[in-house]
């Protein structure tokens, strides 16, 4: 009786025969790297972008601190989004100007009849369409792009000043 351990496909053997395991019983480990002479990074060809960027070009690679923030992404970021955007350049008047716009909607909403509420289609459809919450969100945007723009030129001169 003929046995096919590896299927009818596979080799075939009588039960009282040995086959040999192709793989051996050791496999020396590979040989550890040699870290007593490191490469050098300082050659020639490096990313040199006047400070702008995290990698400066130099000594080695890796976190070069705090980069730059830049007057374009501020002004764009805070021009589009309002205060979402001015998380961008400084924080602290970002939330500070969410505040004011929460607290502006919870008003609006707490002080108005559930009846001009429920005529306007919910809570949702009445603080999308109301008039004092479309003004106050230009006024934000507006004010936001102006502090977005200091906020970069402080957080830029303070990194300047870190630098030194």
């Amino acid at each position: 009786m003929n046995t096919y351990p590896w299927g009818p496909h596979g080799p075939q053997s009588s039960p009282h025969q040995v086959t040999p395991n192709p793989t051996p019983a050791y496999v020396p480990p590979p040989a550890a790297p040699s870290y007593s002479n490191p490469v050098s990074y300082s050659g020639g060809g490096g990313y040199s972008g006047g400070g702008t960027g995290a990698y400066t070009g130099g000594g080695g690679v890796g976190y070069g601190g705090p980069v730059r923030r830049s007057y374009a992404v501020a002004f764009v970021l805070a021009a589009i989004f309002g205060p979402f955007g001015l998380l961008y350049s400084n924080a602290k008047p970002a939330k500070l100007l969410l505040l004011l716009v929460a607290a502006n909607t919870a008003w609006n909403v707490l002080t108005t009849s559930s009846a001009v509420i429920e005529r306007a289609g919910g809570y949702l459809s009445f603080i999308g369409d109301s008039a004092s919450m479309a003004s106050l969100w230009s006024l934000v945007t507006g004010l936001s792009v102006v502090l977005s723009i200091v906020g970069v030129k402080a957080f830029n001169k303070k990194l300047e000043e870190n630098k030194e």
